[in-house]
């Protein structure tokens, strides 16, 4: 029986990016030692109860899922993959359902409302950081942007899909 992997899957570009922004993580870190202070001072005069625990584990799964968090975007013979761990599973875009492609800049608190997976006035972006995109525009018409850091490569790609088109 012959491989389902074919040549038509064979990676040609790939990046990955991570919630590894130093604000970030300033916050999530302060988010934590601000309620374990309190949970203390409870604990301390008071004893345990069931409320200071849910104080801790609240911010302490914002860490832990955000630090599993991330974005990967993978350009193969047979179209565009990208996913979101944990959240979203390999989505993929065949080359015959886009009609532009685009890198370009944007930004993520105006247009879309933040980071991560959103709906903006746009269409949908899936993002970890920074301002730059790839704008993906299906021929039914609707967009999606994601994020990338590596501006030049993605560049590259846009070129040699608009030779190879």
């Amino acid at each position: 029986m012959a491989n389902p992997i074919t040549a038509d899957t064979e990676l040609q570009f790939r990046e990955r990016q991570r919630f590894d922004q130093a604000w970030l993580y300033i916050l999530m870190v302060t988010t934590f030692v601000l309620p374990c202070t309190f949970v203390y001072d409870y604990y301390s005069k008071h004893g345990f109860s069931w409320p200071m625990l849910a104080v801790l584990i609240g911010p302490t799964l914002m860490l832990i899922t955000t630090r599993l968090m991330w974005l990967d975007v993978e350009v193969r013979a047979d179209g565009i993959r990208y996913r979101f761990v944990p959240f979203i599973r390999w989505r993929l875009i065949p080359w015959a359902s886009i009609q532009q492609l685009e890198v370009c800049k944007y930004d993520p608190l105006s247009d879309y409302g933040g980071w991560g997976v959103k709906r903006g006035k746009s269409g949908w972006i899936y993002n970890v950081s920074g301002e730059d995109g790839l704008r993906i525009t299906h021929t039914d018409g609707h967009i999606l942007m994601l994020g990338i850091k590596d501006v030049a490569g993605w560049k590259a790609v846009v070129a040699n899909r608009a030779v190879t088109a």
